[in-house]
């Protein structure tokens, strides 16, 4: 069990050098296979770290992140006592399922969904998964009567990705309410809204925690901020929740960069917001461009990643391995789902790295015909 993993994208890293010896072709190499943003943090975070850069390297931040957490609570209106933060959104999975689901305990997830969940949940924790599968002829949509039919006598959990990821299917904030009135009060549901504010920010349930006492909102800042490197994110959660996850969580769970980064990402949203509304505007120019390459089924929609079908008689692996070749690398979602075969998903960049992307991937695709 102990060297089982869970596969990722960031194959990109492989070409950069994992030791970081090849750092000079970072500006190559075209990292689609991950989800990170293709715009730069509020300047600001730049313009502060590199006058003080060695004093911040070298000092001890806030033993509990006490800023970053009065911050959080202010701009996303969650009271203190309902977030838990920590080095990311897989540092608190780990901590919170380790902690909140026992051995044999069985958990709804989505299929397709974000892999690190069910390797927790089968290799970590133990548990049983239940999947609720989301189908390419119902365009991946979530149907909530769907996981309301799943639930079982030995239920304990519900996982949503919220948009979800491959697919980029979200349930409305109307929606999950009605997935909260419906399922049993002792079930918990987990929502991870890594990508909920490309939908939009009033769309999260984070500011629901304090009325329900069994759901949790996991929030990466990771990818809406452009701070993947730096890895912070939180957890928004009834107060009793979080006091017992407070008891596992260690002093300095997030460094001094990660949360003066946080703090000031989180100061200057509308910087994001035109970030977000600009990263919608090229996903809506590729996916127009997708639809007329001949075979190709894209997936509508409105985060900054774009799930592709492919022709039976083209395999994904193959035609990732022929853009690597250009420097250029996509995601083969297959470890995400017991269903995705024969896909492809591309992230978004700007718009003169998403061009070069589509190009190549139309090139090498016309020489299967």
């Amino acid at each position: 069990m102990g060297n089982k993993i869970c596969f990722h994208g960031g194959k990109s890293f492989d070409a950069i050098g994992n030791d970081f010896k090849k750092l000079h072709k970072k500006y190559s190499i075209i990292r689609s296979d991950v989800t990170d943003a293709w715009y730069n943090p509020h300047p600001d975070i730049e313009k502060i770290l590199t006058k003080d850069l060695n004093w911040f390297i070298k000092n001890s931040p806030p033993t509990l992140s006490e800023g970053l957490i009065h911050t959080i609570s202010k701009v996303r209106n969650i009271p203190n006592e309902n977030i838990l933060v920590g080095g990311g959104s897989s540092d608190l999975m780990f901590q919170i399922f380790q902690h909140l689901i026992k051995k044999n305990d069985e958990v709804i997830i989505l299929d397709p969904m974000y892999g690190e969940y069910a390797h927790i949940l089968e290799h970590v924790v133990n548990a049983k998964i239940k999947r609720v599968k989301q189908t390419f002829e119902s365009n991946f949509e979530i149907n909530i009567d769907q996981i309301i039919s799943a639930i079982g006598g030995k239920t304990k959990m519900i996982i949503l990705v919220n948009p979800n990821n491959p697919t980029g299917q979200y349930l409305t904030k109307k929606s999950v309410g009605e997935l909260l009135r419906k399922m049993p009060k002792d079930i918990t549901l987990c929502i991870d809204e890594t990508y909920i504010d490309y939908i939009g920010k009033a769309e999260s349930m984070e500011t629901e925690v304090a009325k329900y006492s069994n759901l949790i909102v996991i929030k990466s800042m990771s990818k809406v901020y452009a701070l993947s490197g730096i890895r912070v994110g939180y957890v928004a959660a009834n107060e009793n929740v979080i006091s017992e996850l407070n008891l596992f969580t260690p002093p300095w769970s997030v460094g001094l960069i990660g949360q003066l980064a946080g703090v000031i990402a989180l100061e200057n949203e509308k910087y994001y917001f035109k970030k977000i509304a600009k990263t919608k505007e090229i996903n809506q120019h590729t996916f127009d461009q997708l639809l007329d390459i001949k075979g190709l089924i894209p997936i509508k929609t409105e985060t900054n990643f774009i799930l592709i079908k492919l022709p039976e008689h083209i395999k994904p692996e193959i035609i990732c391995k022929k853009l690597e070749m250009k420097n250029i690398f996509i995601r083969n979602p297959e470890s995400q789902s017991t269903q995705l075969n024969n896909f492809i998903r591309i992230s978004i960049k700007d718009k003169h790295t998403t061009k070069k992307i589509i190009t190549e991937l139309k090139k090498q695709l016309l020489k299967f015909y």
